[in-house]
């Protein structure tokens, strides 16, 4: 069963019934099943490509799907795959260069600390603590990059987490949009479900470690940071932080 939310990534991308269709980060599976019904109502139909870093999720994300059809009975245009998202691999690979990819759009669910479902895992809070979001950071922006650089011009990504944490939203978007050098444009979707009810991003936010350090810039978690390391935490990066408010 699939939560109406999650649905929402697949809507904002626009996927078209011929697009070329990269899932990143596919398993369990739910949205790549509506990324294939999509492609499905075109004659010739267009491609998914479903990746996992996980072999055996990935496995069972292929038995799960594989007996998806398309409204005459025929098999769909779909590959599973398993590779590290962050280096997923492409034919004639020039770096992480934006614009020269092979797939008009990237969905990119990427590994959250999950702080968003709370309501409906109420356990989750005995666990929680502000490290999981910084910790996550550098692989969220990681996968992010390497998703942008395999979009076509004029392709669409779709980032989503399951996270309310600016750190894991925002400041993932603005480093990558930053990284992009003008590449990379912010696409207002609210034209798309206009009854959906909704609030705009972020553009302050605080850093906190999980000693509960206000930390005001990157300099000063700097100064702590062979101590916050030494307790198992994460290492701290300068995206963490909002932008200057001239950007």
């Amino acid at each position: 069963r699939q939560e109406m939310v999650s649905m929402l990534p697949a809507v904002m991308a626009e996927i078209q019934p011929n697009d070329t269709v990269l899932d990143m980060c596919a398993a369990p599976g739910s949205k790549t099943a509506q990324l294939v019904e999509t492609i499905s109502h075109s004659p010739t139909g267009g491609l998914v490509v479903a990746n996992d870093v996980n072999p055996l999720r990935a496995y069972v994300l292929a038995h799960r799907l594989k007996n998806l059809t398309n409204g005459a009975g025929a098999p769909l245009n779909m590959i599973v795959v398993s590779h590290r998202g962050q280096r997923f691999p492409r034919l004639g690979d020039d770096g992480l260069a934006i614009g020269v990819g092979p797939f008009d759009k990237v969905l990119c669910d990427v590994p959250c600390s999950g702080d968003g479902t709370l309501r409906k895992e109420p356990s989750l809070w005995g666990n929680w603590r502000p490290g999981l979001g910084l910790a996550l950071h550098s692989l969220q922006l990681q996968l992010a990059t390497r998703a942008a650089s395999l979009l076509k011009v004029g392709g669409t990504l779709a980032y989503s987490t399951c996270s309310l944490n600016p750190i894991e939203d925002e400041a993932v978007v603005s480093a990558l949009l930053a990284a992009s050098r003008g590449a990379l444009e912010l696409v207002d979707g609210s034209a798309l479900l206009p009854q959906l009810r909704r609030k705009a991003g972020m553009t302050r936010w605080h850093v906190i470690d999980d000693q509960n350090h206000l930390l005001q810039s990157y300099q000063q978690a700097r100064k702590i940071e062979s101590s916050y390391n030494s307790h198992g935490g994460c290492r701290f990066r300068a995206t963490m932080w909002p932008p200057p408010p001239a950007s």
